[in-house]
């Protein structure tokens, strides 16, 4: 059976929600981003990576929507990629 625990990830000092330059294939609308800043959440996090790539995309979509809620609490700004997905999900309710 799988875990399903939650995690408790460390965003590090100084890393944005932006720094994940979400865009999505024009083509297909997968949402593309910087994989590097999810390596460095998990290396900061101490939790293998695998997580995130070898799994549901669940995992990474609950990491950047946890994220995403915390970066607006906190005042920043809307991110238009991560906006459009928020609409089409709420669209498909």
């Amino acid at each position: 059976m799988a875990d399903t625990r939650p995690l408790t990830v460390t965003i590090p000092d100084g890393m944005e929600f932006a720094d994940l330059r979400l865009t999505r294939d024009p083509i297909t609308l997968d949402l593309e981003f910087d994989r590097s800043v999810v390596e460095l959440i998990c290396h900061a996090s101490g939790i293998d990576s695998a997580i995130f790539w070898q799994a549901p995309e669940d995992n990474i979509a609950a990491l950047f929507a946890a994220w995403y809620h915390r970066h607006i609490q906190e005042g920043g700004a809307p991110d238009p990629v991560f906006e459009q997905i928020r609409s089409e999900i709420r669209d498909e309710q």
